[in-house]
């Protein structure tokens, strides 16, 4: 199972991630794309190294890359994403206003947009919504 070979190569600290992302397939079938998105999830040290492992391969490196961030965001969280990607975002106030909907329902108004806005744009102007 290509699932048991990410967790044991991430586990070994494997240290030519090529070689051990090759093991696990080329990600054009759902189980081999899970399987390196969760190995360079695990391994990386950093969002953007995330995305460069799982990236850098001769398959379906989009879809690959595109499971290692998500994974790899689900377990570290926002804090962990790079401040001066998120600011670039056209539609960052749209998705911190679902992101406070959806995990902090009980939040009242703009209280944890205005903290948000402040984590995420240390010293940018960011409009009101």
């Amino acid at each position: 199972m290509k699932i048991d070979g990410a967790l044991a190569a991430a586990r070994r600290g494997a240290s030519n991630h090529r070689t051990a992302i090759k093991s696990l397939g080329e990600g054009w079938v759902g189980e081999e794309a899970l399987a390196i998105g969760l190995y360079s999830a695990m391994v990386a040290r950093s969002f953007p190294e995330a995305i460069a492992i799982a990236a850098n391969h001769d398959g379906d490196s989009d879809s690959t890359a595109s499971i290692a961030a998500q994974l790899y965001g689900m377990r570290r969280g926002l804090s962990d994403l790079p401040h001066r990607w998120i600011t670039r975002l056209d539609v960052k106030d749209v998705m911190l206003r679902q992101i406070r909907r959806t995990y902090f329902p009980s939040a009242r108004g703009d209280a944890l947009d205005a903290a948000s806005r402040q984590r995420w744009a240390p010293g940018a102007a960011v409009k009101t919504p």
